[in-house]
């Protein structure tokens, strides 16, 4: 098994899972610093000409990441986080659903011409996603409970899609400081 690596953005938030090569890049060029390491018996040490170090297993990035991006980043987990974890089909009151419940949906159907943008896609329950197919809502007579939209900005820390197979025992702390600290907020 090829190790991973949680990244955590500058605030301490899991960002990402990233490439155990990726990570080392990252903390090279100085965008990141290792804030954990894997056993040198579990996945050896990462060797060149003028370095040696054991795999990171955790890595935070810089306060100098830059953050004046002018735009939010179209993506799975920013459809999710701007859809608040719902169909925009089903009514507003049920509870959130999880990311495997849940897929794209085009307001303008892809086969009219939709385009996946911020402004044509919600996200949808895969029962709600078929009964619609490839037209309208209105065709389907289905209810949006909201118009798909461009956000101006997203939580610092989206949602981290990982399946928990695949965490590493060494992550947990971190994992689990985010949910406390989105608990307290």
């Amino acid at each position: 098994m090829q190790p991973r690596t949680l990244v955590l953005n500058p605030w301490g938030s899991p960002n990402r899972v990233a490439s155990w090569e990726g990570a080392v890049t990252l903390v090279v060029v100085e965008k990141a610093r290792v804030e954990m390491s894997y056993e040198v018996s579990e996945f050896g040490l990462i060797t060149s000409q003028h370095l040696s170090m054991p795999v990171p297993a955790v890595i935070r990035l810089s306060k100098n990441t830059p953050r004046d991006k002018t735009s939010v980043k179209f993506s799975r987990p920013n459809m999710l986080a701007r859809d608040n974890w719902k169909c925009c089909y089903c009514p507003p009151h049920l509870a959130r659903k999880s990311a495997r419940e849940l897929t794209y949906d085009h307001v303008v159907p892809r086969a009219r011409g939709g385009k996946t943008t911020w402004g044509n896609i919600v996200m949808a329950c895969r029962p709600h996603n078929l009964q619609k197919g490839h037209r309208t809502a209105q065709e389907a007579g289905m209810k949006m409970h909201w118009k798909p939209f461009t956000p101006k900005k997203l939580s610092l820390s989206a949602p981290l899609l990982i399946e928990a197979s695949k965490i590493h025992p060494l992550w947990i702390p971190y994992l689990r400081l985010s949910q406390d600290a989105q608990a307290t907020a």
